[in-house]
């Protein structure tokens, strides 16, 4: 305790101003509503994709990933901490919260998707190019409309 006193009185007396603290960078945030979910039924869950890789099909390679209630045909995700640069969003309407997408017939999904920048795909999933937003520092805001 003593080393950054006298540290302290030494730059005092040399007539320097004391330096001061930073703190810590706490990254950038994006907070996702997720619109158009046709009833309060079950959660959304929500991937956060760094890039293309497993996007949007597989989000144990999700950057992040979120679960959220649903009032009023809408739910609202908040990812905190992030490095600014590009993302993509990916998520799905958990109607019977089982915690999984359910398909049917051809794997054709049952369950609401939607996708950053509403991107939709021809013939299968929108690409990450597609739905990527870009992530500055401080707070960034989307709305991810869901498609059934």
């Amino acid at each position: 305790m003593r080393a950054p006193v006298l540290v302290l009185c030494t730059l005092l007396a040399a007539g320097e101003p004391p330096p001061v603290p930073v703190p810590p960078d706490p990254g950038a945030s994006l907070t996702v509503e997720i619109a158009a979910l046709k009833d309060d039924a079950g959660t959304v869950h929500a991937s956060l994709y760094a890039s293309a890789d497993g996007f949007p099909t597989r989000p144990g390679k999700a950057f992040r990933q979120a679960d959220a209630f649903i009032s009023g045909g809408t739910a609202r995700l908040v990812f905190q901490g992030l490095p600014p640069g590009g993302y993509a969003v990916a998520a799905y309407h958990d109607e019977n919260g089982n915690g999984k997408l359910e398909t049917g017939f051809l794997g054709i999904p049952t369950e609401g998707l939607g996708a950053s920048n509403d991107a939709k795909g021809f013939m299968g999933p929108p690409g990450f190019d597609e739905a990527r937003v870009e992530v500055r520092p401080g707070e960034n805001r989307i709305v991810v409309h869901v498609v059934y």
